[in-house]
């Protein structure tokens, strides 16, 4: 993505809140004052995402290319013989994954690489607004995008292939949180280490492949050998693929899968905050 051309947010924000521009609040209204600057600080930093087109590419209009063409494939739309279930049923979970995968791995630490470079995080630091609010404030984006793209993947394959749509909603829902929350802590962590946007974005990348690998981009997870799967449910991707499809058929995730998830997302999450660095 093409990070070196982020613009400085404190410069962005120029027109926003007292609270972003380093001077102090009024007695008695902390807490709107901080609302306000959370609020302030997401919308400058949905513009500055808007305006990254290889990262709006990858992570929302590539999912939904790629399932186009898997779905012009006749195979894909063939139901196996034994289990009944079609390649392109198999495929959608793994592609909302590497929606969530590609935003959270390889865009947001390139963003706080690019901050940290620039020394933007050093100058957040110095302001009410602060560096967790600049964080909250890409979560909360991050968290808007992956929920629109897998509502308009699960649309886009119940309308033009008759994919089922996910027999147990809650559970889907739970597992796509978990497993947003696992790629958003491991994405924290790179970005919390790296120096600079393209170290980030290079070790965003050594992530994403392996991670979507497991996750059965290449290989569906439910058709690896009996090792691989084995593998494969213990990483972020391969678990939550597992258990995407077992909320897609109407079930209940099995609990190894979400506490796998859940390990990840406190684990890195902790870690992440354990060893962020200002610069």
């Amino acid at each position: 993505m093409s990070a070196d051309r982020r613009e400085d947010p404190t410069e962005r924000r120029r027109g926003g809140s007292h609270a972003l521009r380093g001077r102090p609040a009024a007695t008695g209204r902390g807490a709107a004052t901080g609302m306000t600057a959370y609020t302030a600080m997401t919308r400058a930093e949905g513009r500055l995402m808007l305006r990254e087109p290889m990262l709006t590419f990858w992570a929302c209009v590539f999912p939904v290319l790629l399932l186009g063409i898997f779905g012009l494939i006749p195979v894909f739309r063939t139901a196996d013989p034994e289990t009944g279930v079609r390649l392109i049923e198999l495929y959608l979970p793994v592609l909302i994954l590497l929606s969530i995968c590609f935003i959270a791995v390889t865009g947001l630490p390139s963003i706080l690489g690019t901050y940290r470079e620039r020394k933007i995080l050093k100058r957040l630091a110095t302001t009410p607004a602060g560096w967790r609010r600049l964080i909250a404030a890409q979560l909360t984006l991050i968290g808007g995008v992956i929920l629109v793209m897998a509502v308009v993947l699960l649309a886009v394959g119940r309308a033009a292939f008759a994919v089922p749509l996910p027999g147990n909603p809650a559970a889907y829902l739970l597992v796509l949180v978990l497993v947003t929350a696992a790629m958003l802590a491991l994405g924290l962590l790179v970005g919390a280490l790296t120096p600079s946007a393209k170290v980030a974005s290079a070790l965003g990348s050594m992530a994403f492949f392996p991670l979507m690998f497991f996750g059965g981009l290449w290989l569906p997870v439910q058709a690896m050998p009996e090792v691989l799967q084995t593998i494969s449910g213990f990483t972020p991707l391969g678990a939550g693929s597992l258990a995407l499809h077992e909320a897609a058929t109407g079930q209940w995730p099995a609990a190894l899968h979400l506490l796998v998830l859940a390990a990840y997302a406190a684990g890195l999450g902790w870690a992440a905050v354990r060893w962020f660095r200002w610069e």
